[in-house]
């Protein structure tokens, strides 16, 4: 656990010297002499840095999810081995268990879910989170990956409707121009054509330096 904490703290360490590298280049002048595409190129790198940097806090929270699941079967088969048994009770138990659990090993269990394909139990963990913490630090994340978790089963209407929420409720936040991307997926996998055309230009209007709206121009040209 900690080696994979200081392989992302010295990532994030590596992003933060970029972006001190990034301010410093403009040098001593004052920002009002700076060149305006100097400016632009500033900001497209520091939002970059911040995707980066999220991509990052997600990969940390997989990674540390997947050592708990092997703890826990080497729990489990060490049981069995010295010839433990693992109560009758703990399943019937679980939905109590899981009202006294923290925001943080709610959000992991079910990101833990969604990234080994239990699409179906990650909607029930994102959606048990946004029940009980909506005004979490990673609500915004635990609806990115909500509706990503219905994409991936092919319900491409509710899909839709998650992603749009992110766009409603945290229009500032790091994934929110992501999620408009994914909300013209969803609409063009639902064959909504006009939709698709106001999602773009919705996604280039509020979000124009972002990652997404180069994608989009790639992808909807």
């Amino acid at each position: 656990m900690n080696t994979i904490k200081q392989f992302c703290i010295l990532g994030f360490l590596s992003l933060s010297g970029l972006l001190s590298a990034c301010v410093s280049s403009t040098g001593p002048t004052s920002m009002g002499t700076v060149p305006p595409t100097d400016l632009v190129s500033i900001q497209q790198r520091l939002q970059d840095n911040s995707a980066k940097v999220q991509r990052l806090q997600d990969s940390l929270v997989m990674l540390e999810v997947r050592l708990l699941d092997q703890q826990r079967l080497v729990e489990e088969l060490r049981q069995q081995v010295t010839g433990g048994e693992i109560k009758s009770g703990t399943q019937a138990s679980s939905g109590a268990e899981d009202s006294k659990k923290s925001s943080t090993e709610i959000y992991r269990a079910a990101f833990g879910n969604y990234a080994s394909g239990h699409y179906q139990k990650s909607i029930q963990g994102f959606s048990n989170f946004l029940i009980r913490f909506p005004s979490n630090d990673y609500a915004a994340n635990a609806r990115f990956w909500l509706a990503e978790s219905y994409f991936a089963q092919g319900d491409y209407n509710q899909a839709a409707v998650e992603f749009e929420r992110i766009y409603n409720d945290f229009p500032l936040g790091d994934k929110t121009a992501e999620a408009l991307l994914k909300l013209a997926a969803a609409q063009h996998q639902l064959n909504q054509p006009e939709n698709v055309q106001r999602t773009i230009e919705l996604l280039k209007e509020k979000y124009p330096k972002s990652a997404a709206a180069r994608k989009a121009e790639q992808a909807y040209q």
